[in-house]
């Protein structure tokens, strides 16, 4: 019983041997016969550096839309932030005038006033002046 697994297990090595052998011996054919693709004509370098060319003009196509489309992106940003600001300065514009309105208001209301304050004091005065022609007279 012994005999026939030592029989089974020359016989697998042998083979496995064998295996190796025929794969070294392939390797070594593939090497001595296959020296890899065969050179390009002129016609195929060509169209292989036009092909280059082309993906290299897309590529830099791609890129620039890219930085087209964040440079759209942002000046969008910057425009809405510029409508935000002007309606502030709107806002405020609007402030002012309304100020400076009432100030003017205010001012002329004030003229009126001194003006007022100057006819009762004239007013005040010549009575003072008849009350002393009064009692002197």
């Amino acid at each position: 019983m012994l005999g026939s697994h030592k029989d089974d297990v020359a016989d697998l090595l042998s083979e496995a041997q064998k295996r190796k052998q025929g794969i070294r011996e392939t390797g070594e054919y593939l090497d001595a016969h296959i020296t890899g693709p065969e050179p390009l004509t002129k016609m195929e370098e060509s169209e292989v550096s036009e092909d280059k060319k082309e993906l290299s003009l897309r590529a830099k196509i791609r890129h620039l839309k890219g930085i087209y489309g964040q440079m759209s992106h942002e000046n969008e940003k910057l425009v809405a932030h510029l409508e935000n600001y002007k309606g502030q300065l709107d806002t405020e514009a609007k402030a002012a005038k309304e100020y400076k309105e009432n100030a003017l208001q205010k001012a002329n209301e004030n003229g009126l006033l001194q003006r007022e304050v100057i006819k009762l004091k004239k007013a005040n005065s010549e009575l003072n002046l008849a009350i002393r022609e009064a009692r002197v007279g």
